[in-house]
């Protein structure tokens, strides 16, 4: 909700800087729309620390900065600022991709924020202690 009121008022909040700051409007879209769907792919860096796959962090994460200086090596000499923010945010989202196949793999769960999959609902009753009733003398 933030990002979508910060998109829709982004001109006027730059504007409060100064006028040489509304030209960074499409990179604030960018840089919103990076932090958006990173969000979107769920905590899977957190999972994969605390179940003991650090490691598989520690290598995504080594890939995704030598990408992310490849690409701002790339970007930023045609685009400038906004070559900056698309090189690290591929490399971020890309990195992000990784870490949540890897949950997915790993620990079989699907972190992503929306569910495609319809999941069937178990309605046989819950198993517990049976009770037996009381005899009445």
């Amino acid at each position: 909700m933030t990002a979508i009121a910060l998109a829709c008022l982004g001109p006027f909040v730059l504007s409060l800087f100064g006028a040489d700051f509304t030209v960074g409007y499409p990179t604030l879209l960018t840089v919103l729309t990076g932090l958006v769907l990173r969000a979107a792919s769920g905590p899977v860096e957190y999972l994969l620390n605390m179940t003991g796959h650090h490691r598989d962090t520690v290598r995504v994460y080594a890939l995704a900065a030598l990408a992310n200086v490849g690409l701002n090596l790339l970007l930023i000499p045609a685009f400038g600022i906004l070559g900056a923010a698309i090189a690290t945010y591929t490399a971020m989202l890309g990195g992000n991709a990784c870490l949540f196949v890897l949950v997915q793999k790993r620990l079989g769960v699907n972190a992503f924020v929306f569910s495609f999959k319809r999941r069937a609902v178990n309605t046989a009753p819950v198993a517990g202690p049976s009770i037996a009733p009381c005899p009445v003398a």
